[in-house]
């Protein structure tokens, strides 16, 4: 293993205990939420930091990460640095579909259960990312469109799904946030732009 590197031991994927390696480049800041699967790292005055599903998921014997969160972004984030999370639904119609009871399916239009997570859910997500200066939320969730969009002061990023080409390349420095989705085209190496975004910091 590298000097740089390191082992974290801990309980992953069904609570059996692994050893994780850990190629840390940022001198020790990589801090990780075993039992909730979320993680965070500094990247020079940046703070990253994981949701998977989302903070606050207890689906599918998820435990919450949402209080992991809370102590992470106290911890390493109260300073004003900016910050940027990853996690895999957005605020996008597929991410907040609900339960249509005339069309017998889950969609935008409907005022039943949500499919994939609640206003109860996102309003707490919103309320903790309130309190810091959160300058994007990158996810996934939908493939086929690249979005870029706000809600709730929050700029959105969604790239066009891996498996079909997309991805995003983003630069931040301390005055600007760009972000560039780009697409894989034809079999030689090619891509194309489709969507570019930029804002100042601060």
């Amino acid at each position: 293993m590298p000097k740089t590197g390191r082992s974290l031991v801990g309980m992953v994927a069904g609570f059996i205990p692994e050893w994780w390696p850990v190629f840390d480049r940022n001198g020790g800041r990589l801090h990780v939420g075993i039992r909730t699967d979320s993680y965070s790292w500094d990247w020079g005055g940046l703070h990253l930091a994981q949701a998977h599903r989302f903070a606050g998921d207890t689906t599918k014997v998820a435990i919450s990460g949402l209080p992991w969160h809370k102590n992470d972004l106290a911890t390493y984030a109260a300073d004003g640095r900016p910050v940027v999370l990853f996690q895999h639904y957005g605020w996008d119609q597929f991410s907040t579909e609900r339960w249509d009871p005339v069309r017998r399916t889950f969609d935008d239009d409907g005022s039943g259960t949500p499919y994939w997570w609640s206003d109860a859910e996102r309003q707490a997500l919103q309320s903790l990312l309130a309190q810091y200066n959160v300058i994007g939320i990158f996810h996934g969730h939908q493939h086929e469109t690249a979005m870029v969009y706000q809600h709730s002061g929050l700029d959105l990023f969604k790239p066009k799904a891996a498996f079909m080409g997309g991805f995003a390349v983003v630069h931040v420095t301390g005055d600007y946030l760009d972000v560039v989705f780009v697409e894989a085209v034809g079999g030689d190496g090619e891509v194309k732009f489709t969507n570019a975004f930029s804002k100042r910091l601060g």
